[in-house]
């Protein structure tokens, strides 16, 4: 069992995997998947981590002022209790913020960003 550690630049933890094989991609692509408060990665050192994927966040847009998560290579997208395609946050989005053009037209604003990417 191989185990590794997220910290913060004080050394602080702030997330732990423990897993057989276990690499520091699979340890921030499990952090990435557990949807920690913003708060919590806002000190976290990735500098020199290589994952496997390409991701994208964004920070305090929409309802929620949190971080939003999208992984190309998986077509997932997380932002608070969604997770899914980016087809169907679009389309979760546009039912949940038809009557609040701000918050819809920020996140179909990061939507149009993330499809000029692809």
């Amino acid at each position: 069992m191989n185990n590794i550690q997220s910290r913060t630049i004080t050394g602080d933890s702030i997330f732990e995997n423990a897993q057989k094989n276990n690499t520091v991609a699979d340890t921030v692509q499990e952090h990435i998947k557990t949807q920690i408060e913003v708060n919590n990665m806002e000190y976290a050192d990735l500098r020199g981590a290589n994952t496997d994927k390409r991701y994208i966040s964004i920070l305090c847009v929409g309802s929620r002022k949190g971080m939003t998560t999208y992984c190309f290579d998986t077509d997932t997208i997380w932002c608070g209790c969604f997770n899914g395609t980016l087809e169907e946050f679009k389309e979760s989005v546009q039912c949940t913020h038809s009557n609040n053009p701000k918050y819809l037209k920020e996140y179909l604003g990061f939507i149009s960003y993330i499809e000029s990417l692809k």
